[in-house]
């Protein structure tokens, strides 16, 4: 008999957390966002070298300056894009189920990766 006449008995709950969803989008987002930067940096490192090695730029030095310039103008684009990824590849392994998230770290280190490769090829242009 309940203690008083409104109350009511409650379902017994299942001890496992609800469906945990939208994890496979946010991986492929990091995917393709980690890809992008990679293409930024790609796209960088041969505008540098190009200018690098064109006559055109060597005989006028006013022309050479923006050389110096270009990182910065691919950080204004590959920032943004870097961190969306990097966001979305963690909500894609956090919300995956443990076996299905090489997507989701590959996504990650998409995003961290541009980073790595400016880096070293900053370096090795002359």
């Amino acid at each position: 008999m309940p203690a008083y006449p409104g109350m009511q008995q409650v379902p017994p709950q299942p001890a496992v957390s609800a469906e945990k969803r939208g994890g496979k989008m946010a991986s492929w987002i990091s995917l393709v966002c980690g890809i992008i930067g990679l293409v930024i940096v790609g796209a960088t490192v041969f505008v540098m070298w190009e200018m690098m090695n064109d006559p055109t730029t060597r005989s006028d030095p006013s022309g050479a300056d923006i050389i110096g310039f270009f990182p910065l103008f691919a950080f204004i684009f590959m920032g943004p894009v870097n961190t969306l990824g990097f966001v979305t590849g963690i909500m894609g392994v956090a919300l995956t189920p443990k076996a299905k998230t090489v997507v989701g770290w590959l996504g990650l280190l998409l995003n961290a990766a541009p980073y790595v490769a400016f880096v070293a090829t900053i370096w090795l242009i002359p």
